[in-house]
């Protein structure tokens, strides 16, 4: 289930211990991460988007981020997602072969 695909967030310089038994949003038991403090982030964009993978708590929501570059699989992605996992495809003619 999505439990098993969730990922722990590694920060470089800080430091945290947390109960996999606790439940989500109360699983850090102890850091050295300052509450009040504003922290830079670097990680791909659906890292941070997508909270099946990655939980924020309350926070989801909330943090601003933008984009630095986005590549293929990303952009796919937040277009799924965007659609709630459905894929619409149509016939746009945008490139029509001339046979005469």
């Amino acid at each position: 289930g999505p439990e098993e695909r969730r990922f722990l967030v590694q920060v470089s310089g800080c430091r945290y211990a947390f109960d996999r038994r606790r439940p989500i949003g109360r699983r850090v038991v102890s850091s050295d991460i300052v509450p009040d403090r504003v922290y830079t982030v670097a990680a791909k964009g659906f890292d941070v988007s997508r909270d099946d993978t990655l939980h924020l708590g309350d926070l989801q929501d909330r943090l601003g981020y933008r984009t630095l570059e986005t590549n293929l699989l990303s952009a796919v992605w937040r277009y799924v997602a965007t659609h709630q996992g459905r894929i619409a495809a149509r016939l746009e003619s945008r490139i029509v072969e001339q046979t005469q």
